[in-house]
């Protein structure tokens, strides 16, 4: 949802997060609801009853903010590199 916000190749995707109270409210449903789901769904998910482990949130965020890192790196290639499909004037 964060690196969807620019879609013009504009680097800093944070910039003015927090002016579109919508956009957060969305944003913190949507991180509460999968923490809730996690911790305290495994039966109804039929995942391990205990959650995840303090490692296994790492590793998940951490994989979580990779597509950050890979949104940020894509935005310094060149757009003649892909092919263009359609009318894209």
């Amino acid at each position: 949802m964060l690196g969807a916000r620019k879609i013009n190749d504009e680097v800093n995707i944070f910039e003015g997060v927090f002016k579109n109270p919508m956009f957060v409210s969305v944003w913190l449903t949507i991180v509460g609801g999968q923490i809730l789901m996690v911790v305290f769904g495994g039966w109804a998910m039929k995942v391990h009853l205990d959650g995840l482990t303090t490692m296994q949130w790492i590793i998940s965020v951490a994989i979580g903010a990779a597509s950050l890192i890979i949104n940020f790196i894509l935005k310094f290639v060149p757009e003649r590199l892909f092919p263009t499909l359609g009318d894209e004037n």
